[in-house]
């Protein structure tokens, strides 16, 4: 549903906690924040854009293509997704699979619903 990420909760818009949550990783690691290019979407970078520089917009339907987009134009050789609506960004499982996707040498690797929510990394 659109707008999703800028419900408030306690005076805070949802996505913030999930920037909050992995300001916490022991990985440096740089966000972007990757939505589509519908109109729908115009509220979310307007209101983002001030407080969050890296952004960027691609396909609605064609997820990969706009995380491969994205990572292109960011030099990135490695995308962590986290969905925008789930404010329970478990730090330590992310950590763990940056531990195991490096250390396996794998293309791609995820945890399936953890928290109600697919962490995935993927090699570019």
């Amino acid at each position: 549903m659109p707008g999703n990420i800028l419900k408030l909760i306690d005076g805070q818009p949802l996505l913030s906690y999930i920037f909050d949550r992995v300001s916490f990783l022991r990985h440096p690691a740089q966000l972007v924040l990757a939505s589509s290019e519908l109109s729908s979407d115009n509220i979310v970078e307007s209101f983002f854009r001030e407080i969050f520089v890296n952004y960027f917009r691609g396909s609605e339907e064609n997820i990969l293509e706009r995380y491969y987009l994205c990572a292109r134009q960011h030099d990135f050789n490695l995308i962590i997704r986290l969905t925008g609506d789930n404010p329970l960004v478990d730090i330590e499982e992310i950590g763990r699979l940056i531990d195991r996707h490096t250390k396996e040498h794998v293309e791609y690797f995820f945890t399936p619903m953890v928290h109600h929510a697919l962490h995935a990394i993927i090699n570019i």
